[in-house]
C-alpha cells in the first residue's frame, strides 16, 4: 500500500495548476466540416491482493459520419497518485497518453 503526504501534494498540484491556467483557450475554432474522427477515453481501476492500485486505460477512435471505429486500444499500469477531487489529470493523464501513443491513427 502506498502512502502520500495530500498536503504536499496538493500543493504541489495547485501549482502546476495555477502555472498552467493562463495557457486555457475555450474559444472554437473549429467548424462541423473541420471534424472527421472523435474519440472517446475512460479509465477503470482495481486493487490486487496487496492493496496496489492499477487502472486499464481504453481509446476508442470513430468516424465523425459513419460512427464506424477506427482504431481501438487499451493500456495498463499500477497507479501512483491517490484519488484527490480536482486533480484527476494527475492520476489519469499519464495512461492515457500511453493508451493514445498506441492508437495507430493519428489524432
Amino acid at each position: 500500500m502506498n502512502y502520500f503526504d495530500y498536503n504536499q501534494l496538493q500543493k504541489e498540484f495547485i501549482n502546476v495548476q495555477n502555472s498552467l491556467k493562463n495557457k486555457i483557450d475555450c474559444n472554437n475554432y473549429f467548424s462541423k466540416s473541420d471534424i472527421k474522427t472523435i474519440a472517446g477515453v475512460d479509465l477503470a481501476y482495481w486493487k490486487n491482493e496487496n492493496d496496489d492500485e492499477y487502472a486499464v486505460c481504453c481509446a476508442v477512435v470513430i468516424d465523425y459520419i459513419t460512427h464506424n471505429v477506427i482504431d481501438k486500444q487499451q493500456y495498463s499500469d499500477k497507479v501512483n497518485v491517490p484519488y484527490m477531487p480536482g486533480f484527476l489529470a494527475f492520476r489519469e493523464l499519464p495512461l492515457v497518453l500511453k493508451t493514445v501513443e498506441k492508437l495507430k491513427i493519428k489524432l
